[in-house]
């Protein structure tokens, strides 16, 4: 009788201990997958403003071209 409590302990510490695991993975995955959105913004943020510097540079290269007509 001892001995099958014993392993039904045993089976109830590795249940707990597996699942506060997986909530540590979870927290970790849910961190990463914020980290990565605020990425996601910043990169927008950078290509907006290459797309706005790339329009200015076309336009003043065009006017460049047309002044030496």
């Amino acid at each position: 009788m001892n001995n099958k409590h014993n392993i039904e302990y045993k089976k109830t510490i590795t249940i707990f201990f597996l699942g506060f695991i997986c909530i540590i993975l979870l927290i970790h995955a849910y961190t990463l997958t914020i980290d990565l959105n605020e990425r996601g913004k910043e990169k927008e943020k950078i290509l907006k403003e290459y797309r706005l510097y790339q329009s200015l540079y076309n336009e003043a290269k065009n006017n460049n071209s047309k002044k030496g007509k």
